[in-house]
């Protein structure tokens, strides 16, 4: 898919984010919250939740709007475990399993799991790798929240399955908003991101995503997000 067509098609709709409404007023987490809290009864331990979804549907959000109104609530950013730039093959990104430290990710999912404290890795996106660690103590709830966590070789290790989706254009304006105002990138680059991320990747490595998901959570024109089916 050449960049230069996906631009121009994009370029009407313009570069401004979606405005996140109040926690209060989001069906998303009304609809989230029981799940999460029943899930803690059942299981009698920590539980792992997954929030994936395509970049810029809001997964991010949500998970901190749900970090917000429940107690417990640890946030893993799964960006985060992407491999150094150095190490991945031209081409490849954090939205490509090739592009991330699974082994490592799911070794700190289960001892999130198993109640067990864990150095996480802080990725610096200047130096294009994870040059610090964090420390992860256990807690009631741990949010896995990236867009791999909807892939197949990783939706199995979380006990809760919430998938987050938003349409092309909405995609578009989240993403090219925060590559460029947050993270100081050009439009090419940003747009070459959503095209190898959005319209490559996540089609492809998430497959049947709908399907394992305990909770499908859809952006609707308001930026609110709503519970679907």
């Amino acid at each position: 898919m050449r960049v230069d067509a996906v631009l121009e098609f994009f370029k009407p709709m313009g570069i401004t984010p979606p405005v996140e409404p109040p926690v209060t007023e989001c069906p998303g987490c009304v609809a989230a919250l029981p799940l999460l809290r029943e899930a803690s009864v059942t299981l009698g331990r920590p539980v792992l939740i997954g929030i994936g979804g395509p970049g810029g549907s809001g997964k991010s959000s949500f998970s901190a709007a749900i970090a917000r109104v429940l107690d417990g609530v640890r946030i893993l950013p799964l960006d985060d475990y992407r491999k150094p730039r150095s190490e991945r093959q031209r081409g490849i990104y954090g939205s490509h399993p090739a592009g991330n430290r699974l082994s490592l990710l799911k070794s700190h999912l289960d001892d999130a799991r198993n109640g067990r404290p864990f150095e996480r890795p802080v990725f610096c996106r200047v130096r294009g790798a994870a040059l610090e660690t964090e420390t992860v103590p256990p807690a009631r709830f741990l949010i896995g929240d990236g867009e791999i966590a909807a892939h197949r070789n990783l939706r199995g290790h979380f006990d809760l399955r919430i998938l987050v989706l938003a349409g092309w254009s909405q995609q578009w304006q989240a993403r090219i908003g925060r590559d460029r105002s947050e993270r100081d990138s050009s439009l090419r680059k940003a747009l070459t991101l959503f095209v190898l991320s959005n319209l490559r990747d996540y089609p492809r490595f998430a497959t049947g995503a709908a399907g394992d998901a305990h909770l499908i959570l859809r952006r609707g024109r308001g930026g609110c997000l709503v519970a679907q089916g």
